[in-house]
């Protein structure tokens, strides 16, 4: 149990004379040797549902804080995630241009060699089926995908980074 000096944050003395008795009087009360007066125990009964009252409110507030804090820090981490999802997604989306070009290479060199007068048909028949499985692993429907996945993740961490100032600017107003 808090003691009455640190709940008030009063001193003997102080708490005396707001009691209208005098320090000994209010040290043998707090040993438990002496009971207050009437109009004393009714003054610090007052007092103590006062700052009961205001304890529950300060502490709503620190509760207020750190759940504050708590979503905060999961919207950093969140907006931490998106961005190293990003990053990956456009590594991917690079490496799917770059395989795309070398398909499309691939192909010409296809049409060169099959123009040839002199036709080297074992390349040409591992060539088409080189191009035939690269046009299901390099398509442009799975470029479009990964641009769609991309804009996705972009407009959510916009969202993040829009709720983060926000949840800033709602703490900065209630701190005032």
């Amino acid at each position: 149990m808090k003691s009455i000096k640190k709940i008030t944050g009063l001193t003997q003395v102080e708490m005396a004379s707001y009691l209208g008795i005098n320090r000994s009087q209010w040290s043998m009360y707090v040993s438990g040797k002496r009971t207050l007066p009437l109009e004393a125990t009714k003054k610090l009964s007052e007092l103590l549902k006062y700052l009961q009252k205001n304890e529950a409110k300060v502490n709503l507030t620190e509760l207020y804080f750190k759940n504050q804090k708590m979503i905060q820090d999961d919207v950093v981490k969140k907006i931490n995630n998106l961005e190293i999802i990003l990053h990956l997604i456009n590594i991917k989306i690079n490496a799917l241009k770059n395989n795309i070009e070398m398909l499309n290479s691939t192909i010409n060199t296809l049409e060169y060699l099959k123009s040839e007068t002199k036709r080297d048909e074992l390349i040409i028949i591992v060539l088409e089926k080189r191009i035939i499985k690269m046009k299901t692993i390099y398509s442009f429907k799975n470029l479009n995908d990964l641009q769609m996945k991309k804009k996705n993740i972009e407009l959510e961490l916009e969202n993040m980074r829009n709720l983060k100032k926000n949840s800033q600017n709602i703490d900065i107003d209630l701190q005032k």
